[in-house]
């Protein structure tokens, strides 16, 4: 970017030659504006907030060094660059006090003037550089403490006044919280600068008091003092095109959504607006098609799902009934919606007990449910940004189990009918291949060859499998007779139940419901 300069002398050929005779554009520069005297510098300045100001000490209405101890406050990077003739050692001796180092005697020397120039332009890239990485922390730095509450109201004033930001023309406070994902985690941090950057811009060209600045690498903070209400809707306006071009220009976002707290009407309180701003970004889990959403109040309980929605959900998966599976998920997604105050991290718990319940289902039919989709993984669940999202997850792996469970019906009819037959009758102690080939009207050779071909396990290892696990089950949920127990999963002799159970666990059933009491 071409650096600003204001040339002020009240000598008009001075100022032509310094304008027509320096090569500003090798030293990336360009005049932004004239004046004859330092009143008329001084409003310029302040208008076009030049980067170097090159001016003659000895001028009518306002003098050189007073034009500098005038602007210091209002553009403390400037740079000055006073022109003196032999005559003016007493205005430079106060141009040494001021710290003014650069200056020229008249009569001018291009090649000086040039040589000085340079030399600001470098120096003013160097503090410019210095001073925005101190401001941006002190900017962090104060985001962050009006978030908290118990704050010292004056210190919080004076951070904001040092950075140009006078809290006292304001009426109303309210905080904004805007959270992006993105595809790729390494330019996540690059984009959420750039976005900062964008979102600050439009609020200097709005001229709205604010301070914004990133929480971590994929949030960022905006406390906007407002003078009038009217000027956070147009803000709002101005964030939803950033966020949608943002999107659009750059395939590693993913979204980009805005939470919006209450007004409250002081400093003071601003946390507690922060505080409704979380709410509210929670809020669009809930929402299809919304990305930004202001803070109402909900007094709806969190959502606490029924245990049998896993019990009948296994139900309907054993049977291979993708109706009643579909509909048993979407009416769990229904219902949350109707408790939005439920928190987000509850909600992705409960569709992960729903895949885990999925897994162990299709674990009983020798499926590897999570090699059915490629795509899905553990972290698509923590990762995912809308209910709706979590619900296409379920609804997805849903479609390819199901699918798979097609071809078993189709080629492996009769491997999947046994293993239903076997799950639904695994308490009966007369369950044999026998019986199952009766009820199968096949024979009880053709029913073994295909079931080991199928499973590449024999059908009496499916039933022991089936019969161990049921008993570890119920021996997990308390105490039980062994007897008891042998018979629930079709064993006759109690004995010869436990020795089975041992054999295949490695301990005795009683371990299980000892083992949990100590652990109490």
């Amino acid at each position: 970017m071409q650096k600003k300069v204001l040339l002020v002398d009240d000598e008009y050929m001075t100022r032509r030659v310094l304008k027509n005779k320096v090569d500003w554009n090798s030293l990336n520069a360009i005049v932004s504006g004239e004046a004859e005297d330092g009143e008329e510098a001084y409003k310029m300045a302040l208008e076009i907030q030049p980067d170097i100001i090159i001016s003659d000490v000895r001028m009518p209405r306002m003098n050189g060094i007073e034009l500098v101890q005038n602007l210091r406050e209002s553009l403390p990077l400037c740079k000055f660059i006073l022109l003196s003739g032999y005559s003016d050692k007493e205005y430079l001796k106060s141009a040494i006090r001021l710290k003014i180092v650069n200056y020229v005697e008249k009569p001018i020397d291009i090649k000086e003037i040039t040589k000085v120039v340079k030399k600001a332009i470098e120096e003013s890239d160097y503090e410019k550089k210095t001073f925005n990485k101190l401001k941006d922390r002190e900017i962090n730095d104060i985001c962050y403490k009006l978030t908290l509450p118990a704050q010292n109201t004056q210190d919080l004033l004076d951070v904001l006044n040092s950075l140009g930001v006078h809290v006292k023309k304001a009426s109303s406070f309210c905080s904004c919280i805007v959270s992006l994902s993105c595809s790729n985690e390494v330019v996540v941090k690059e984009i959420t600068n750039k976005l900062t950057k964008d979102i600050s811009r439009i609020l200097h060209a709005l001229n709205i008091m604010a301070i914004c600045s990133p929480r971590n690498d994929q949030t960022i903070i905006i406390h906007l003092f407002l003078e009038q209400i009217s000027h956070l809707h147009t803000f709002i306006n101005q964030l939803k095109t950033i966020s949608v071009n943002a999107e659009k220009t750059n395939s590693n976002i993913k979204y980009i959504y805005s939470g919006i707290g209450i007004h409250v009407d002081s400093l003071s309180n601003i946390y507690m607006s922060y505080k409704t701003a979380v709410m509210a970004l929670q809020k669009i889990f809930y929402e299809e098609n919304q990305t930004i959403v202001f803070y109402v109040k909900d007094t709806t309980s969190p959502y606490k799902m029924n245990e049998s929605i896993l019990t009948r959900l296994t139900e309907a998966l054993k049977t291979v009934n993708r109706i009643s599976a579909e509909i048993i998920i979407k009416d769990l997604a229904k219902n949350i919606r109707k408790h939005k105050n439920t928190q987000v991290s509850s909600v992705k718990d409960i569709f992960h007990r729903i895949i885990l319940k999925m897994s162990e289902v299709a674990k009983t039919l020798n499926i590897d449910l999570l090699k059915l989709d490629d795509s899905f993984t553990w972290n698509s669940i923590s990762q995912a940004s809308k209910l709706s999202e979590l619900e296409s997850i379920v609804l997805t792996i849903f479609d390819k189990l199901f699918n798979e469970l097609g071809k078993l019906h189709n080629q492996d009819a009769l491997s999947a009918k046994t293993i239903r037959y076997i799950n639904k009758n695994i308490s009966d102690v007369e369950l044999s291949i026998n019986k199952i080939s009766e009820n199968l009207f096949v024979t009880p050779t053709y029913l073994c060859t295909v079931f080991k071909k199928e499973t590449n396990i024999t059908i009496n290892q499916f039933i022991k499998g089936c019969r161990m696990k049921k008993a570890h089950e119920i021996i997990s949920k308390g105490p039980i007779k062994n007897t008891e127990l042998a018979s629930m999963v079709g064993y006759k002799d109690a004995r010869y139940f436990s020795k089975t159970f041992e054999e295949y666990f490695g301990f005795k059933p009683k371990a299980i419901w000892e083992r949990g009491v100590n652990e109490q």
